[in-house]
């Protein structure tokens, strides 16, 4: 006998809690959210009644991807509720449950200038990036904000992921934290909020051996 215990399913089984617009994220529900024999049939996910099948892990998660979603003004990014229905389940109600949780949707920023754009190895600075517009997060901090540092491109076989803070009063302001350098040159910075997908507007970074002011 199948049972969905939605009404168990919690804001913090859900993570991360918000998507780029064009989707794509893994949205990870912890243990199932308790769903009895949840390894036994086959779940969806429900996206403001857009399915996507559900997959559980061999740690007993729920794993599912975001499909997109676009507010129709300014293609701006929009907030829609996640639950989960049987796959076999073909008409969804209009409503979502009381248990359902909030997944926000955020437009990829494009990123403006950094500073400072050139550092020592030994720096403890913290980089500050502009955004050319407000990123629509509520939360000021998370586990999936990250700042990625690749040096590749330009020849150096190193890449360097920190972690990254919102300045929620103004919204454009990004704080990535300095990465341990090893090895100086030109590194390529990118900013991801879901912890998966980074933006494809870059900025670039000069390491060197001493900063000379």
């Amino acid at each position: 006998n199948f049972i969905i215990k939605i009404q168990d399913m919690l804001e913090t089984d859900v993570s991360p809690q918000w998507s780029p617009t064009d989707g794509g994220t893994i949205i990870t529900i912890a243990k199932g959210a308790r769903i009895q024999n949840a390894s036994e049939i086959t779940l969806s996910c429900s996206f403001n009644g857009v399915l996507s099948q559900a997959t559980v892990t061999s740690t007993g998660d729920l794993t599912c991807k975001t499909p997109p979603f676009v507010d129709s003004q300014e293609g701006e990014g929009t907030t829609v509720m996640l639950w989960l229905v049987p796959a076999k389940l073909r008409v969804l109600e209009e409503d979502p449950p009381s248990s359902a949780i909030p997944i926000s949707y955020y437009q990829q920023p494009t990123l403006q200038s950094v500073s400072p754009s050139q550092v020592a190895k030994n720096s403890l600075t913290e980089f500050v990036v502009k955004t050319s517009k407000p990123i629509a997060l509520k939360k000021s901090t998370s586990p999936s904000y990250k700042c990625k540092f690749d040096g590749t491109s330009e020849g150096i076989d190193q890449v360097f992921i920190t972690s990254a803070t919102i300045e929620t009063e103004k919204g454009d302001i990004v704080r990535c934290s300095m990465p341990k350098w090893d090895t100086r040159g030109t590194y390529v910075l990118s900013i991801s909020f879901d912890g998966q997908t980074y933006s494809n507007s870059t900025l670039k970074v000069d390491v060197i051996n001493v900063l000379i002011v």
